[in-house]
């Protein structure tokens, strides 16, 4: 049974059909803001691997990855290979000009010299992923076994796009000529770049185009499951403003977006709800000049192509609003009666891949931005999940200054849903008088028309929470 979970732009009332034990003790939820974004000095990975200065050592990055896979901790769907020369020289487009060597040592013929993207995408969904299998580095279950990584119930398989590898920088690698000057790349079964996060703490900088951003902008690791980042000086103040100023006419009483769990024919039909309290509007793509830096900004933060994101969306809340916890991604499964949402989500190939929410003002008291299913540096959760999604402190709460954003990831690197991706906006308290924020929502593909025509159900599957 699917629980009624409210989505950002979709959900049920949040209830709790049944609660579990939880942790007495609130301080490691309560102050986890406090935690998460300081860099203890005595974490000497942390001091050492901070930015990129380790990106050309391939081995070092594979043993700080395996690292931090600890407690619940997976990311299935991402695999960092060591590109070296070949013992035999590529002649006549049929010997490889290099190497792929995997975590485990164990080493592999690279793409035939001469490979074109399509070549080069059936050599990784054959050869490699083939010997990624043969090795035990890849599971046959898309979910490894966790319950939190859900499954659409329709066979989505004709929609998906194929494996691809990215610089570390998160550049695509179409050719097999691409490899010749690397030392690593970074292989994503769901052909989209996601940022890796190492280990809690972690911090890399950015560059962006001359003329998009002022400076450098640092992605901060704030938790591996799920993926999520603090974004250091993503904005300025004069662009918070600008932002502001041109959405506060337009302001409306936000919605939610009905599914499954309420009443089916109104399944994609947008209500106000009472899990969603705050005020939004949208700004069209490029509205001004400097709308369209910062969308294209936050583009070449997450590394997504431009025309796979949505319209920027503004919201408000006022002293006591909030949006309760909630998904950004649509799943199949709560709109199986809607031909025109499987039609939207490709039967389950296409979602909300990241979402990039910024901070337009700082919130002294509340406002956090609050991840209730995340899991510490331990890979477990925080206090344990009790289906309360108004609960501000549970997980990860973190807090709102102007100017920095939070970037996180709904999808996993094999494009399965991650339910840790769960996460609402606590209500503004004290003397806070209200929290502007905006988000730019980023897809991992476009949509391929099908009129909602799914293939047949998977069965063995574990798809509902």
């Amino acid at each position: 049974m699917t629980l009624p979970v409210a989505l950002q732009h979709g959900g049920a009332s949040p209830t709790a059909p049944g609660t579990h034990g939880r942790s007495k003790s609130r301080t490691c939820g309560l102050h986890i803001c406090a935690v998460v974004l300081c860099v203890s000095a005595a974490d000497s990975t942390t001091a050492a691997h901070s930015g990129l200065t380790f990106s050309d050592d391939c081995a070092e990055q594979q043993r700080l990855y395996q690292a931090g896979l600890v407690g619940d901790v997976v990311w299935p769907g991402f695999y960092i290979i060591c590109v070296e020369a070949a013992a035999t020289t590529a002649s006549m487009n049929e010997v490889s000009a290099t190497d792929f060597v995997f975590s485990d040592g164990s080493r592999l013929p690279g793409p035939p010299a001469g490979s074109d993207t399509e070549a080069l995408t059936a050599y990784l969904e054959g050869s490699v992923l083939s010997h990624l299998g043969a090795q035990g580095l890849r599971s046959d279950d898309p979910t490894q076994g966790d319950p939190t990584i859900v499954r659409s119930r329709f066979d989505w398989s004709q929609y998906r796009l194929g494996s691809k590898l990215f610089t570390t920088d998160g550049q695509p690698v179409d050719s097999a000529e691409g490899l010749t000057t690397l030392s690593t790349v970074y292989l994503f079964e769901g052909g989209q770049f996601l940022w890796p996060g190492f280990h809690i703490g972690f911090e890399r900088n950015i560059t962006v185009p001359n003329g998009l951003a002022d400076g450098p902008i640092t992605l901060q690791t704030l938790s591996l499951r799920p993926l999520a980042f603090r974004v250091k000086h993503f904005l300025s103040g004069a662009e918070c403003k600008h932002i502001v100023k041109l959405s506060k006419k337009h302001l409306q009483p936000s919605m939610v977006v009905q599914q499954a769990s309420d009443n089916s024919e109104e399944q994609g039909t947008s209500a106000a709800h009472q899990s969603r309290t705050s005020s939004n509007t949208g700004l069209s793509r490029g509205a001004t000049a400097t709308v369209l830096r910062i969308e294209r900004r936050a583009h070449e933060i997450s590394r997504l192509p431009y025309e796979l994101g949505e319209q920027l969306q503004v919201v408000k809340y006022d002293q006591g609003q909030k949006y309760e916890a909630h998904r950004d991604f649509f799943h199949s499964n709560d709109y199986y009666g809607n031909p025109q949402m499987l039609d939207m989500v490709d039967c389950g190939a296409r979602n909300r891949l990241s979402t990039l929410f910024w901070y337009l003002n700082t919130v002294p008291e509340g406002g956090e931005t609050y991840f209730p299913r995340a899991l510490n540096a331990s890979g477990v959760e925080y206090n344990r999940w009790n289906y309360n999604y108004a609960d501000c402190y549970l997980g990860l709460a973190v807090k709102p200054r102007q100017g920095s954003g939070v970037l996180f990831y709904s999808m996993l690197p094999n494009s399965e849903l991650d339910e840790r991706s769960l996460h609402g906006g606590c209500p503004p308290r004290g003397e806070s008088k209200s929290k502007w924020g905006a988000n730019q929502w980023t897809y991992n593909k476009m949509d391929t028309p099908n009129n909602g025509q799914c293939g047949p159900r998977i069965s063995g599957h574990r798809s509902d929470l």
